[in-house]
């Protein structure tokens, strides 16, 4: 069996004003998805003996995260996001495993929020982050 796995609930998502500070913890996430891409131009020629050619020209990144809707206490990273949508307000997040041994981060603007329930399940408040500028790996 692998030993090198890292847990699903190990993650932390952390959101803060700086890139130098801290941040606070993103309380109460179910389950987050951080999704990296790089569009490609076509630079297919005559030259290229039948085979498509890319040149890549833009990347981007986002993350989406589930969390349970927090009614007291930890809800001032929720609220922190929600204001950062209505305010248009660019915060700093870093995501990685609690242990700090793999980080991802960068710069980007809460783009979207949801509120949802069901009658078997708990409250969800989601957030979708779109980057802005490079997500660094440490």
């Amino acid at each position: 069996m692998a030993t090198n796995l890292r847990a699903g609930f190990s993650a932390s998502l952390k959101v803060s004003t700086t890139s130098t500070a801290a941040g606070s913890e993103i309380g109460s996430v179910r389950n987050y998805t951080l999704t990296n891409d790089e569009a490609m131009a076509d630079a297919t020629s005559f030259d290229s003996s039948g085979w498509t050619e890319r040149l890549p020209v833009k990347r981007d990144w986002s993350l989406t995260c589930e969390a349970l809707w927090l009614t007291t206490g930890a809800t001032k990273q929720q609220d922190e996001l929600r204001g950062a949508l209505t305010g248009g307000t660019r915060k700093y997040f870093t995501i990685g495993a609690s242990t700090a041994d793999q980080l991802f981060a960068g710069w980007g603007y809460v783009g979207q929020f949801t509120l949802s329930g069901d009658v078997n399940d708990v409250a969800l408040h989601n957030f979708s982050i779109q980057g802005d500028g490079a997500l660094t790996e440490s």
